[in-house]
């Protein structure tokens, strides 16, 4: 559960289905900055053996047989030879769960319902399947999948072993499709669920920036993550800075590109104009008091950070993702740029400098309410 849009995501599709539904949340690890705000009414299951799985995750099939080989398990290491080469002949990675399917334990509990939630990924898509009892399974997609890693073999055998597949956007959903054809009739549109009154309260704290110097306040969140584009983004702050903007861009949240983002903040002397804020469970009061929101994106299936600006009616400038083209028209209620720096520094000199454009934009997201899906559309 760590601080990111899926789990938000899951936390209200959870409030909702609460008050219908007794609820099991089946975690690899029960950790994150955001556990605590499951309700303490939801039961939650750490799977077993997780120490034996996750190691697998991690190291993969590869490293997996070497490491037999080097204990001289010979045996078990021939046939995760075998398993690997069958592999890479059919690009099924499934099979290789059969190198750790004795240390897989299946839930004893029998459910009306299964949810493969945090897809696509092989290993809980597989889970569900092969180790949960439920009369329907749902497989849930957040992504873009023609904008990621995506094996066809290893999806197109899962997939079209559930009962339905949720995918979070209608452009998502059509590119899934026209990779796996034949669950077509089971894909349906499932947009992520977004609370109004409960991010209003949240956010209803002290202006986190100070109101000195005129700075217009940019504000990110997202994981630290290559394909959430925060690197093209520094060129264009430094540019603003050259010409004599007073900008100050921050960014929510934590993750692996956190080092290299710093060095690259101070090579570009941007120290005072980037600021790394880490992760924060409520980022609420950022979107509220920002000037500009800024999803700089590479991919997005559907953006919630987007969703949750639009509550506060911030002028929001996002790169032309998937989700970003569903959510937002341009020069109506946002700014839709290309996918680079150059992009990301016209749409937001364009809402600082045009100020009859910025006006209508946050008259028309004042307009426009909440965006609500009903569970009983969910299955």
């Amino acid at each position: 559960m760590n601080v990111g849009g899926t789990e938000r995501a899951l936390l209200s599709l959870i409030e909702v289905l609460r008050k219908d539904f007794n609820i099991d949340v089946l975690m690899l690890e029960k950790s994150g900055g955001l556990l605590q705000e499951i309700p303490t009414d939801v039961n939650i299951i750490e799977i077993q053996n997780k120490k034996d799985i996750l190691n697998f995750i991690n190291i993969g099939p590869k490293v997996f047989v070497k490491e037999l080989i080097l204990k001289r398990d010979y045996i078990k290491a021939i046939k995760g030879l075998f398993i690997y080469f069958l592999w890479k002949l059919t690009d099924d990675f499934v099979l290789n769960y059969k190198l750790i399917d004795t240390r897989i334990i299946k839930q004893e509990e029998k459910y009306d319902i299964a949810v493969s939630y945090a897809g696509p990924h092989h290993f809980i898509s597989n889970y569900i399947l092969k180790n949960v009892t439920a009369k329907l399974k749902v497989q849930w997609i957040h992504f873009d999948v023609s904008k990621i890693p995506f094996s066809k073999a290893t999806y197109r055998k899962l997939f079209l072993q559930y009962d339905q597949i949720n995918v979070v956007s209608e452009y998502s959903r059509q590119k899934l499709i026209e990779m796996i054809p034949g669950i077509k009739s089971k894909a349906k549109v499932s947009h992520n669920i977004i609370h109004k009154d409960d991010i209003a309260q949240k956010s209803d704290e002290n202006n986190p920036f100070d109101s000195g110097n005129n700075v217009i306040d940019i504000v990110t969140v997202a994981r630290l993550t290559k394909e959430k584009g925060h690197t093209i983004v520094l060129p264009a702050i430094k540019r603003l800075k050259q010409e004599g903007y007073v900008v100050r861009w921050s960014i929510v949240g934590g993750g692996e590109e956190y080092s290299s983002l710093k060095k690259e903040i101070k090579q570009l002397e941007l120290l005072e104009e980037v600021k790394l804020l880490g992760e924060r469970s409520n980022p609420y009061p950022y979107m509220k008091y920002c000037k500009i929101y800024l999803q700089p994106s590479f991919h997005e299936g559907y953006g919630i950070t987007i969703a949750e600006a639009k509550i506060f009616n911030v002028p929001i400038v996002s790169t032309k993702t998937t989700g970003a083209m569903e959510q937002l028209k341009d020069n109506y209620n946002g700014i839709l740029v290309d996918i680079n720096s150059e992009g990301i520094y016209e749409g937001i000199k364009q809402i600082i400098d045009n100020e009859s454009l910025r006006k209508s934009i946050i008259h028309n997201l004042k307009n426009e309410g909440c965006e609500t899906v009903e569970y009983t559309s969910i299955f």
